[in-house]
Formats: C-alpha cells, sequence, structure tokens
C-alpha cells in the first residue's frame, strides 16, 4: 500500500515538473500528537514538487474517481484519473489521511499519513560510526554549499548538527571562509549559461577554494546521473567525493573520515613544486586537467584568456604551460607567439591539448614549436609524465605508441 501511494505521488510529480525538483520528506509524529501506540507509530510523507502547480477549483476535483483538474492536460500528460482517488483510499485504509497544498505555477505538496506497526528493536548498524562521528565531529566548524534554501540544505544541515557540528550555510564555495575546517558540497544537476555542466564549474570552485585555504578538507556529494562526472577529481587531495541520496551512516562514514589527519600533499618526482600555467577555455577540460596537475603535486594557475596567458608566461614563475583552446587564439598560435616573444621562453615545456591526435590542429601544434602533445582524454599519468619528462631534455616530435613524442 505505502509503495503504491508513493509511487502514484512520484510519478505525478515527475510528470508535471518540467524544471526544478522534487522530494520526499518523511516525519513521525509526535507522541503528544495522540497518534502513537505502544504497538503502532504514525508516519507522515511529504511529496513536494516545483511543478505546474494546481489551481483552487482544481483541488477541489482532486480525489473523486475519474476526475481531471482540467481535462486539456490530460491531453498532453495521460492518465485516467484513477490514481489519486485510489491513493487516499489506501492512506485510509492504513488509518490515514491524504491532502494536498498547492497554487497555479508554484508547485504542489502532496501528504499523507500512515499508522504502520512498530517493529521489534534491533542494533542499529550505523550505531558504531555514529558513535565515532560523533566523537570526531563534535565542535567542529563546517560549512555546507548546498544551494538555496530548501529540503536538501535544511535535511544536510540537520543531520550535520545532530554529530555535533557547527554548521553555517552559503550558496558558493567562494563565500566559505578560511574558518571552516570542513566543507560539504551538493552540486546540483543541470548546466551553466554557457552550457558547461554545472557540476564541473562546482568542482572548479572546489578546487580554489581548497587552494586558498590549506587546512580544509571538502566532502563531496554528487548527484547520483553525474558520478561518472566526477571520476577525475577523486585522487585530489583533501577530497572526499560521494553520491546522493546519501543515507545517514553514509554522512557518518564522510564525516568521520574527513575528521581525520590531512595526508601530505603529493610532490613530483623531483621533490618540487611545480608550477604550471594551463590556457583553457572549456570549463570541463579545465577543471579536469587542473585536477589531474594538482593530484601530481603541481600548483596550477588557469588563465581562459591567450592574451593573457602570454603576458603571464612573459612575467616568469612557470616551469611548464598547457594549453587547450584558449579564448582569443587558437592554440598552436599562442605556442607561437610564446617561442618568438622572448629567446629566453624558447626551452618553455609546452604541451598543447587536441581533441584528436590524427588531425589539423594537431599539424600545427607541431610546426608551431609545441613541446609534446596529447588527446584531451589523456589520463593524469600521462599529462604528468608530459609535464615532468620534458623538462631539461631535447624533445623530437615522433610517433611513439599511442603518444605522438618521444624522448631523445
Amino acid at each position: 500500500r505505502l509503495r503504491q501511494i508513493l509511487l502514484n505521488l512520484l510519478s505525478n510529480a515527475v510528470k508535471f515538473t518540467h524544471k526544478g525538483s522534487v522530494y520526499i520528506h518523511v516525519s513521525v509524529l509526535k507522541e503528544e500528537d495522540g497518534t502513537a501506540t505502544a504497538s503502532q507509530r504514525t508516519f507522515k510523507f511529504n511529496v513536494r514538487d516545483t511543478g505546474i502547480g494546481i489551481s483552487a477549483n482544481g483541488i477541489s476535483k482532486l480525489f473523486k474517481r475519474f476526475s481531471q483538474v482540467d481535462s486539456s492536460k490530460t491531453r498532453s500528460y495521460g492518465g485516467s484519473g484513477l490514481g489519486l482517488a485510489i491513493s487516499k483510499q489506501l492512506a485510509e485504509l492504513m488509518s490515514g489521511t491524504m491532502g494536498v497544498q498547492s497554487e497555479a505555477a508554484n508547485g504542489s505538496e502532496f501528504w499523507f499519513t500512515a499508522s504502520l506497526l512498530r517493529p521489534q528493536e534491533a542494533p542499529n548498524p550505523d550505531e558504531g560510526a555514529l558513535k565515532k562521528a560523533c566523537k570526531a565531529m563534535e565542535g567542529v566548524a563546517v560549512a555546507l554549499v548546498a544551494g538555496k534554501e530548501g529540503p536538501l540544505r535544511s535535511s544536510l544541515k540537520l543531520y550535520l548538527s545532530k554529530l555535533g557540528a557547527l554548521v553555517d550555510c552559503y550558496n558558493s564555495t567562494a563565500e566559505v571562509p578560511g574558518t571552516a575546517s570542513v566543507c560539504f558540497v551538493c552540486p546540483v544537476s543541470g548546466r551553466t549559461e554557457n552550457g558547461d555542466l554545472m557540476v564541473h564549474s562546482v568542482m572548479d570552485g572546489v578546487i580554489d577554494m581548497l587552494e586558498e585555504h590549506k587546512s580544509m578538507r571538502a566532502v563531496v556529494l554528487v548527484p547520483l546521473p553525474h558520478q561518472a562526472e566526477v571520476s577525475p577529481y577523486k585522487k585530489l587531495p583533501r577530497v572526499l567525493i560521494y553520491v546522493r541520496p546519501v543515507r545517514f551512516g553514509d554522512l557518518c562514514a564522510a564525516a568521520l573520515a574527513a575528521s581525520q589527519p590531512r595526508p601530505p600533499t603529493p610532490s613530483n618526482r623531483e621533490g618540487e613544486t611545480l608550477r604550471v600555467l594551463l590556457a583553457a577555455r572549456n570549463a570541463r577540460q579545465r577543471t579536469e586537467k587542473k585536477a589531474q596537475m594538482m593530484c601530481a603535486g603541481y600548483r596550477v594557475k588557469v588563465i581562459e584568456q591567450a592574451q593573457e596567458a602570454l603576458e603571464a608566461v612573459k612575467q616568469g614563475g612557470y616551469q611548464a604551460i598547457v594549453i587547450n583552446n584558449p579564448v582569443g587564439l587558437p592554440g598552436p598560435e599562442l605556442c607561437a607567439l610564446i617561442r618568438d616573444s622572448d629567446t629566453s621562453l624558447e626551452a618553455m615545456p609546452v604541451i598543447g591539448i587536441v581533441s584528436a591526435l590524427e588531425g589539423d590542429e594537431h599539424r600545427r601544434y607541431l610546426e608551431s614549436g609545441v613541446s609534446s602533445v596529447l588527446p584531451s582524454s589523456s589520463e593524469e599519468r600521462e599529462l604528468t609524465l608530459a609535464v615532468q619528462g620534458i623538462r631539461g631534455r631535447t624533445v623530437l616530435t615522433a610517433q611513439f605508441g599511442r603518444y605522438p613524442w618521444a624522448f631523445k
């Protein structure tokens, strides 16, 4: 009965919500409400959406058999008009009731109650992790970046507060102060105004935040559909990634892991901090390549504009430059300008990133004096080998296995 009601309410919520979100909230009615007994407990289920909403006149028709709020919408969305009527009957069979709050164009919130038998007391498998997490998080300053006010932010704040953490909420990672020890970040689904996936934009902000606050850790709770998108960031130092929806036990584990001693920052093979300039346009490529080099212990400066990147290189302080289609100039032209602008830059290791190794862009990179060329799909080891391996060596442009370069 419970499953059938929730399926009906959720299918309606998803059907009528073209943009925004759908949330389920479950609560236990308090003992003083007179709804709880020695053998039963009453639960309230709320299904909230940000869809098209229902007018006051439409609400009066909702729970009647074969009744539709708007016959014109039936042609667009389908439906027999029986789902809500049956759901209300099922709720009443569980000694509950059903209702709705809605306004046209402002979403809807359907709710129902159900009295369920109390289960026999059983040990909580998460109890041990909960105790450890509470001990580790007691009094810890936690920053929570979970969009605007809403169920996601309020529920996570509630859970973290129950662990003893001192939680403050922020709208973006740029607002998080250095006084926070741990930052929980919840990227949302969707795309930015530039068409890039929101998760890459958020990860870019996480990386910048951790560079600014050296003692902070980040726990990123990514939406299930985007778990593959964050795989390049899993090796980042001081970053823990979990997939949401996340259980309270998983949240305890994340909090416990975030409170452990900070691992040492990885260093490159020569034991020094290598400074690399990354000139890139695409947000995803920019963030992924920066993350790959940070995993190797490099200090990475990201610049989108080609002319700005050229000026930064002339000022010095960088040991390598990675070019990935910056704004203003094609990558090969930027490489040629770097080689021609100053004789001291002729030995500057320059790595060009191309979409395909066999193509016009690849050929033009080779003619511009680039040190090596890698595909945009290159992994961390390939990129770090290119940056490390070409330092202090004469590089020959050649075909070597899957790489278009080899070392002399």
